[in-house]
C-alpha cells in the first residue's frame, strides 16, 4: 500500500476533505524530502506541498507526489484551502499545538484529531534500508567499544567515546542521549552517565543508537568488566536477561500483540524468585522516523503485529543497590521469524 492509500483511507474513514500535515516526522514519511517547515494538503484526489523559500526549488526537483507550491505565509495555506474548498479536515493529535489549532479554526475549518503515528507503523523498502543502516552502525559501535580499554575510564568518556565513532562510522548524530550505567548505576534503567569510574569486576549497560538518513537506531548490550564479577548473583541476573531477550524475540510475529510478547519476557523474569518484580518497564517500542514510535511492546499494546513492523525487544532486571542488565534488540517482523537488524553486537557477558 502507498503512502497516499493509507492517508486515504483516513479521508473516507472520517467523510473529511482534507488532510493537514505539518509533523517534520510525518511530512518527510509522506515526501521523502527533509524540511524545518512546511504544510502538506492530502485530498482525495491530489497532494500539494506548501514550502518556503529555502526549500522550494529542491522540493520541485524530489518531490514526486505532491504538487510543490510556495510557501510565502498562512495566507497561502488560506487561499489553498479555499480554492478547494475544504470544509472538514483531519489533523495529527499527537503533534499538533494548541497554536495551530486555533490558526485552522480562523480558517473555518471542522478540525478532527487522528493519531498519525499510525501511518508509520509499517515501513516500506527504504525505512526498511536506513533502520537496518543506522542498527548496524550502533551494534558495530558496541562490538568496538567492548575491544577497548575501559576500565578505568568514566561513564561520560565512554559515552563520548561512542558519540564519536558512531560518526566515524556515518551516523549523522546520536538518536538520544546515550546511557552508560555501571555497578550500582545499573539498576537506573535511564542512568545519564555521570563520573562514575567503569571498575573491574563489574557489569556495565551500554543503550546508544543513532541516525541514519533520517532514520534511528536503539540497541543495549551489558557485558562484564574483566573476566570474572565480583558478585556472582549479577551473573545469574545477566542471564536471565538473555533467556528473557531470546524468548521475546521468538515471540515477536506476526498475529501475535505486543501484549502477548510483553507477557512471555515478564512472566519468564517473574518466574524466578530472586528477580520476581524488577523488570520495571515495557518490552519495547517502535523504531523509525523517531526512536520511540508505534509499535508499542506493553501490558496495554493489544494491536496485532505485522509484516514489516520494526520494534525493540528490551527485557531488564534492576536491583537497588546492586545493579542490573538490560539487553536490547531491534527486529523486522517477517512472515517467518523476526530478523534481527542489531545482530552484529554478540550478547556474550564475558568478552572471548
Amino acid at each position: 500500500m502507498n503512502k497516499k492509500d493509507i492517508i486515504d483511507q483516513d479521508l473516507i474513514k472520517y467523510n473529511a476533505d482534507a488532510v493537514i500535515i505539518s509533523n517534520d516526522f510525518n511530512r518527510y514519511w509522506y515526501t521523502n524530502f527533509h524540511s524545518s517547515a512546511g504544510y502538506i494538503i492530502v485530498t482525495k484526489n491530489k497532494s500539494y506541498l506548501l514550502i518556503d523559500n529555502r526549500y522550494f526549488e529542491a522540493a520541485k526537483q524530489q518531490v514526486l507526489n505532491c504538487e510543490v507550491l510556495l510557501f510565502k505565509s498562512l495566507q497561502d495555506l488560506k487561499d489553498l484551502i479555499n480554492k478547494l474548498e475544504i470544509k472538514e479536515v483531519i489533523v495529527e493529535k499527537e503533534y499538533i499545538t494548541l497554536e495551530t489549532l486555533e490558526t485552522y479554526w480562523k480558517m473555518n475549518l471542522k478540525t478532527i484529531g487522528i493519531e498519525s503515528r499510525y501511518w508509520r507503523i509499517v515501513k516500506d523498502e527504504s525505512a526498511i534500508k536506513a533502520l537496518t543502516k543506522a542498527a548496524q552502525i550502533a551494534a558495530d559501535t558496541i562490538e568496538w567499544l567492548r575491544k577497548q580499554p575501559i576500565i578505568g575510564k568514566t561513564e561520560k568518556e565512554v559515552a563520548t567515546m561512542i558519540a564519536v565513532h558512531m560518526l566515524e562510522l556515518g551516523a549523522t548524530g546520536n538518536s538520544f542521549d546515550s546511557i552508560v550505567a555501571t555497578g550500582k548505576n545499573g539498576a537506573i534503567p535511564h542512568h545519564v552517565p555521570d563520573d562514575t569510574i567503569l571498575e573491574e569486576g563489574n557489569l556495565v549497560t551500554v543503550d546508544i543508537g543513532c541516525m541514519y538518513d533520517y532514520y534511528a537506531s536503539d540497541i543495549t548490550r551489558t557485558f562484564a568488566l574483566g573476566n570474572k564479577l565480583n558478585d556472582p548473583k549479577l551473573e545469574e541476573l545477566y542471564y536471565a536477561v538473555l533467556e528473557a531477550n531470546l524468548k521475546g524475540i521468538e515471540a515477536a510475529k506476526i498475529g501475535n500483540t505486543g501484549e502477548v510478547v510483553d507477557k512471555v519476557c515478564r512472566e519468564y523474569i517473574d518466574n524466578i524468585q530472586d528477580f520476581k518484580g524488577y523488570f520495571t518497564h515495557a518490552t519495547g517500542h517502535g523504531v523509525g522516523l523517531e526512536v520511540h514510535e508505534l509499535p508499542y511492546v506493553s501490558p496495554r499494546a493489544r494491536r496485532l503485529l505485522e509484516k514489516n513492523n520494526v520494534c525493540t525487544i528490551e527485557p531488564g532486571i534492576y536491583i537497588p543497590g546492586l545493579g542490573g542488565a538490560r539487553i536490547e534488540d531491534t527486529i523486522i517482523i517477517t512472515d517467518n521469524e523476526a530478523n534481527i537488524i542489531t545482530s552484529n553486537a554478540k550478547k556474550n557477558l564475558y568478552n572471548e
